[in-house]
């Protein structure tokens, strides 16, 4: 994106909040926090542990490119992971 430094993906705050109101409004207890976007498909170095200690709570491969995206096309967008 040739950005003149770092840029932190997120997803929108209005976005998060109504998905948040209607999983309450179905029943459901959601967990909002940070999520890394990583290209791993495998973590031989078990850093899961490490990641938790900063609150991240899911792993994943695409949100990162998706809020990116979004931001610099001035649109909004949530990523949502599920765990059963």
């Amino acid at each position: 994106y040739n950005l003149p430094g770092t840029f932190a993906p997120v997803a929108d705050f209005e976005t998060v909040t109504k998905a948040v109101e209607a999983a309450k409004k179905l029943g459901a207890n959601p967990f909002v926090g940070n999520i890394l976007s990583s290209d791993t498909f495998y973590d031989d170095a078990n850093s899961l542990a490490v990641w938790q200690k900063m609150g991240v709570l899911a792993i994943e491969m695409e949100a990162a490119a998706l809020y990116m995206n979004a931001a610099r096309s001035g649109k909004k967008a949530l990523s949502e992971k599920f765990s059963v």
